[in-house]
């Protein structure tokens, strides 16, 4: 068996060679040198270890490329790829625990968010990811996510009601 390159099955783009750009329609668009790709779709390949790193740059299925740091391109490319970014990623932050109750496993949260009250329902307690060091990620019953970026920074009464639980 040869010696496995990951150079060799990723094509990794070169920063200074992108232009990013929204066509006629809102979509993404991505000049790669003489290459244009439209409607282009992006992912990080990390997101929570290396969010603003390793992005993978697809068209149709296919993937195009990883850049390896989205700081490495151009500020008008790289605004727009923040941009897409957080449509693509939207989690809305939360800042305070207003209620929790509990209901046959299940529990419904009222909380305030960077964007506003909010209510959902959390299915179970695997639905409630403790990273370190202090962060928390929520997903509730319809798949949507929130996060706690440091829990650590929540009023005594949101502590207590987010230790009940996790």
């Amino acid at each position: 068996m040869g010696d496995f390159h990951l150079k060799d099955e990723i094509t990794i783009l070169d920063p200074e060679s992108i232009t990013l750009e929204r066509n006629r329609f809102g979509d993404l668009t991505l000049k790669l040198g003489d290459e244009t790709y439209e409607k282009v779709r992006i992912m990080r390949a990390f997101p929570l270890s290396f969010p603003e790193k390793y992005i993978v740059f697809r068209v149709r299925n296919e993937e195009i490329g990883l850049l390896e740091d989205a700081e490495k391109i151009a500020d008008t490319s790289r605004q727009i790829l923040e941009d897409e970014l957080r449509k693509a990623y939207f989690i809305p932050r939360i800042t305070r625990i207003c209620s929790l109750e509990e209901n046959h496993g299940a529990s419904k949260w009222k909380v305030e968010t960077d964007y506003g009250m909010r209510e959902f329902d959390v299915r179970s307690r695997d639905d409630i990811k403790v990273l370190p060091p202090f962060r928390v990620l929520f997903r509730d019953a319809d798949g949507n996510r929130y996060e706690i970026p440091d829990c650590r920074r929540l009023d005594p009464k949101s502590q207590s009601l987010l230790d009940s639980e996790t």
